[in-house]
């Protein structure tokens, strides 16, 4: 099977979404599936074509500002496909706003092939999100040219459904390398912290992903300040920068202003923040607890990555996507409505608690390995690509 994949942001601009789309890709070729990307246009790298760990990239500027440059960038997309028109089994869109359906419905005709699209974001571009935005009059009608939709989650697929969604519509997570994202020794875990100038010997508890209002920081930081009352030598890690800023504590200082929380907490000697990371699974592999108090997600695969390490996660829960991750307290907390007091209270267990958060941590990682794997993911996708294309299985 030859697939071709259309995503916005590829490397080196990549976004979660970028990274989900790579893994994904990986896996497929392990079973057979040829997999190529046409991405947007945000800088020299593709515009020539090239490959990408073995997989071919080509760019077009089909969602950047400017009308005549989108024009432009279409007319050129157009040429291309209609040129290997008959060529791919299967056009799968990565995210879907208006451009992306559009694109997503006029591929499918130029190649002559079967179309689908994978949700990223509640809000954005699930149905609902799309009707609200500013060209969802004739936007939202696109969903029913498809032939597939990918829901990470049971809530975007309750929403397909609510809004009368016609193609098949599949729930199928994120993945994560699980045999990359480890737990490790304690021994090793010393060693690691050291070289991350992390204390050895005292408790740490985690954080992922940029900071800011979506992200809950306000939430983390009462939590952790909270809990130092009780566990004085907690540690805060926060792995990730300040919504893309490179001069992410002095953000970090007028965000907690901005909040209401004491500006000096960034500055603690318990708080470290490592910037932007190439890989989390070093900063996750530190750690001793997960927290993510995200107000807004599409999945959120961070989570699962700290499952695969072995981490207990304690998270807000978000309706209809914390629930498939987290399905019982033997895997992971939920906590109602982002409360402070919820954290703190699951938290508190869990570092006085040893034999409960390895117990977690050990079913977390699991329930990664059986249900969120690069490889049982892919084995998903496969199987859908057969139901859209007529495929036998």
């Amino acid at each position: 099977m030859r697939t071709l994949h259309y995503i916005a942001s590829f490397f080196p601009y990549d976004r979660g979404a970028t990274h989900s789309a790579i893994r994904l890709a990986r896996g497929l070729r392990e079973r057979g599936v040829e997999v190529e990307f046409i991405v947007e246009d945000l800088g020299p790298e593709w515009r020539d074509g090239g490959t990408y760990d073995g997989f071919p990239v080509r760019s077009f500027p089909v969602t950047n500002p400017g009308k005549k440059r989108k024009l432009n960038g279409f007319l050129s997309l157009r040429r291309y496909l209609r040129e290997r028109r008959g060529q791919y089994d299967l056009f799968h869109v990565h995210g879907g706003p208006y451009m992306n359906l559009l694109l997503a419905w006029r591929a499918g005709k130029w190649l002559n092939c079967p179309t689908m699209m994978k949700m990223t974001l509640d809000g954005w571009d699930t149905p609902d999100g799309v009707a609200k935005a500013r060209h969802g009059w004739w936007a939202l009608p696109l969903f029913n040219r498809l032939d597939g939709v990918v829901a990470m989650t049971s809530g975007q697929a309750e929403k397909c459904r609510a809004w009368n969604i016609k193609g098949r519509v599949e729930v199928i997570p994120n993945g994560v390398d699980t045999d990359h994202f480890i737990p490790l020794p304690a021994s090793e875990k010393a060693s690691l912290r050291q070289s991350m100038h992390l204390p050895v010997d005292r408790p740490i508890m985690a954080y992922a992903g940029y900071l800011g209002d979506v992200k809950g920081t306000d939430i983390l930081f009462k939590t952790w300040d909270r809990l130092r009352q009780t566990i004085p030598d907690l540690q805060l890690l926060l792995i990730g920068n300040y919504m893309g800023d490179t001069n992410m504590s002095a953000s970090l200082d007028a965000f907690l202003e901005r909040h209401g929380i004491d500006p000096a907490l960034a500055r603690h000697p318990s708080v470290h923040q490592t910037g932007k990371l190439d890989s989390v699974v070093r900063g996750l592999q530190c750690a001793d607890v997960f927290v993510f108090p995200s107000r807004q997600e599409g999945f959120g695969t961070v989570q699962i990555e700290a499952m695969a390490c072995g981490l207990p996660c304690v998270v807000n829960d978000l309706p209809g996507v914390s629930c498939d991750i987290y399905p019982t307290e033997e895997v992971g907390y939920r906590i109602t409505d982002n409360r402070v007091e919820g954290f703190v209270a699951v938290l508190e267990k869990l570092f006085t608690s040893p034999d409960t958060a390895r117990r977690v941590g050990q079913a977390a990682r699991e329930r990664a390995v059986q249900h969120f794997s690069v490889a049982s993911v892919a084995a998903r996708y496969l199987e859908f690509y057969n139901q859209l294309t007529g495929r036998s299985t």
